[in-house]
């Protein structure tokens, strides 16, 4: 019964997005003219005043988090309204918010691993928990190196306190099924875990079970989804994700990359998954726009493959 009130509300809730895009679209519009503005001039115009004196000094680029951040919310949406209208992911609007993604975890991973020296402690609750779902991004576009390196960094800070969570464990299950995936052990910071017997036999050959797993994280994501900001499912409460079953799209999505067979299924929430899997693999494609910011950041200093290849001593 619970279930049945919670799909209404998520069914109801999901009617209703129609204009998310277009009302972002002036927040989006601010932000990419200040990254053109980045890119002709020395650096942003504002930096925090109370950063001035940190060592190791702080880079003119690890101020364009906003500006990333509202570029790569854009276009996710984009990915959502596509899937709601059309029954289908956009993979370029995939592939330009998880482009945007990629250079902004960069960005944050450079700053999270200097944190310590320039403060003395970690910084807690860096990042929400629902931008870890970048990984999901990458994995259906089959950018295998570019997500490796994201789980690095997302692996890491789940291990220093770097996300901010409240209830709700879908960023715990992206990153423990990665690492599953990769053949890790990272133990989950809950025990017991409630996803545990879907992390340790995500590659059964059972599909009864496979369509076992795939049920119980579609049905968690709709209770999540379509409750009040209120309870704290940080996961879906921006508007990005609620409406796209990221879990379980990873978990069919690595075991399709394992040469596994996956069952067909389909939710009353969020359709038909199996089709959503099928976009065209692509290198990663920059946009005209992050491809001159990225250029500009590398004028001053910023290199993606030392940051997640390097390890900061006292990090």
């Amino acid at each position: 019964m619970a279930m049945n009130k919670s799909l209404e509300k998520f069914l109801r809730k999901k009617k209703r997005t129609g204009k998310d895009v277009l009302n972002y679209r002036g927040n989006f519009e601010e932000k990419s003219k200040a990254l053109r503005d980045y890119c002709t001039v020395s650096g942003l115009a504002q930096k925090d005043e109370l950063t001035e004196g940190v060592a190791p000094v702080i880079q003119p680029w690890e101020y364009l988090h906003p500006e990333l951040a509202v570029s790569a919310r854009y276009y996710q949406l984009c990915v959502r309204e596509g899937l709601i209208k059309q029954n289908k992911i956009a993979a370029n609007s995939l592939m330009s918010s998880f482009t945007y993604n990629f250079i902004l975890k960069a960005q944050e991973y450079f700053s999270l691993q200097r944190y310590p020296i320039r403060f003395g402690r970690e910084r807690e609750r860096a990042y929400t928990s629902h931008e870890v779902f970048c990984i999901v991004q990458g994995a259906l576009l089959g950018l295998t190196c570019h997500t490796d390196n994201l789980f690095q960094m997302f692996s890491v800070g789940y291990q220093k306190g770097w996300h901010n969570r409240l209830h709700g464990r879908h960023m715990d299950f992206i990153i423990l099924l990665y690492d599953r995936y990769k053949g890790g052990a990272l133990a989950p910071l809950d025990c017991p875990f409630e996803y545990d017997d879907i992390i340790e036999n995500w590659a059964t050959t059972d599909l009864n079970k496979v369509t076992e797993y795939l049920t119980t994280l579609c049905d968690d994501q709709v209770v999540q989804a379509a409750a009040p900001p209120s309870k704290g499912y940080f996961d879906f409460d921006n508007g990005e994700w609620d409406f796209i079953p990221a879990s379980a799209l990873l978990l069919l999505k690595l075991r399709e990359f394992s040469g596994l067979a996956n069952p067909e299924f389909t939710h009353p929430g969020f359709g038909h998954l199996n089709p959503l899997l099928e976009i065209e693999q692509q290198p990663l494609t920059l946009d005209p726009l992050l491809e001159k910011v990225v250029q500009r950041m590398k004028e001053q200093g910023f290199n993606e493959d030392d940051i997640f290849n390097r390890v900061i001593e006292g990090s």
